[in-house]
């Protein structure tokens, strides 16, 4: 077994309550790059600065493949929605058939060095992200079929929603959410102050999540098109966001990875992982299974973490963090009504008498379950 690459030696002490390490796979000679499952689950595909992608067999506990080829590190993976074929990123785009073990084609770039890859739901198009624009693909026959442009500066990430309708890419600071039939954008979501580094939609396609730079996760409502809540408690910036297959976990990954419930958004878990490198990330839930998948030792190697879920749900707070929301109040009215009274009780609770207060009245409710 040890030749595979693969050991199921634990390591509790990197753990927390209710996740346990499954397996380790590691052959990757730098550091790892990118990580993804095959949506049938059995598949993980890991990318690495040593310019190969190695197929781990997660059934049969073993390597699958490595495929070379490549002549520079891999940026990104993505599957097809049947789990036959698998896109790398790297100077080009390329795709490789996982029965057959053979290559496919090739998808040249016209801006070299892909940055984000992401295959639609219903497998009708790959989309990559390089340089300032982000090109649909048809997969099977490496025609483009629509150019997404416009953005500010590098686009960093991609995502698709669940009903493949709508993709999400970062640009700078801001989310933009595409029509995939018109190519236009829906909307932009403006809620962080550094640049944005991933994106994840649940399976329900109702939120969407973003981490970024600022060390902070947005939650976007995608239906009434807002922020409705921000998660802090990493102290770097998050570069991973996976949702569980039933929706019920968040997975967040900076220099640790943290496990939230999407119920309530408490912190549930912080699992350690090896101080991340420039190149180095990886964080990606198994389809259809309770396990996670995370960067282990010296980042060149993969943990399988198995979650138990009742113990999760039912863990206190694992570490500090902090859920909010944002609000903005503006005061109208006529001279003399109260505006200024009111204005300081919201922003400073203490009662202060002013001109127009009337003998107004001020009671300030207890907020420690707020």
């Amino acid at each position: 077994m040890e030749d595979q690459g693969v050991s199921t030696t634990p390591a509790a002490n990197d753990a927390s309550k209710g996740v346990s390490i499954q397996k380790t796979f590691s052959r990757h000679f730098e550091p790892i790059t990118a990580i993804s499952w095959s949506p049938n689950g059995r598949f993980l595909a890991s990318g690495s600065v040593d310019e190969t992608v190695k197929v781990w067999d997660a059934d049969e506990g073993n390597l699958h493949w490595t495929i070379g080829g490549h002549i520079e590190p891999i940026n990104c993976i993505a599957w097809s929605t049947d789990s036959q074929v698998v896109a790398t990123g790297s100077r080009n785009l390329r795709l490789f058939d996982i029965s057959t073990k053979e290559y496919l084609r090739t998808i040249v770039q016209e801006q070299p060095r892909l940055r984000a890859l992401s295959w639609s739901p219903n497998g009708a198009l790959l989309a990559s992200a390089s340089g300032s624009g982000v090109c649909l693909w048809e997969p099977q026959t490496g025609e483009l079929k629509r150019r997404l442009t416009g953005f500010a500066s590098i686009v960093e990430c991609l995502s698709w929603s669940p009903d493949s309708k709508v993709i999400a890419s970062s640009s700078q600071n801001q989310v933009w959410l595409w029509d995939t039939l018109s190519g236009k954008v829906i909307r932009k979501f403006s809620g962080h102050s550094r640049a944005v580094l991933s994106l994840a939609w649940s399976p329900d396609g109702q939120i969407l999540s973003s981490g970024s730079e600022d060390t902070t996760i947005s939650l976007w409502d995608t239906k009434n098109w807002r922020q409705f809540a921000i998660l802090e408690g990493h102290t770097a910036e998050v570069k991973g966001l996976s949702f569980s297959h039933d929706g019920v976990l968040l997975a967040s990954e900076s220099r640790d990875v943290r496990l939230w419930r999407c119920d309530d958004w408490d912190q549930v878990a912080v699992l350690k992982v090896p101080e991340p490198e420039n190149w180095s990330t990886g964080l990606s839930f198994r389809p259809k299974s309770e396990s996670l998948a995370t960067l282990g030792p010296g980042t060149r190697s993969i943990r399988l973490w198995k979650l138990d879920l009742a113990a999760l749900i039912g863990a206190v707070s694992a570490s500090s963090s902090v859920r909010y929301t944002n609000a903005k109040v503006v005061l109208v009215g006529d001279t003399g009504v109260g505006k200024s009274g009111l204005g300081l009780v919201l922003s400073d609770p203490p009662f202060r008498a002013t001109d127009s207060t009337h003998n107004r009245k001020v009671w300030t409710f207890d907020n420690k379950n707020a």
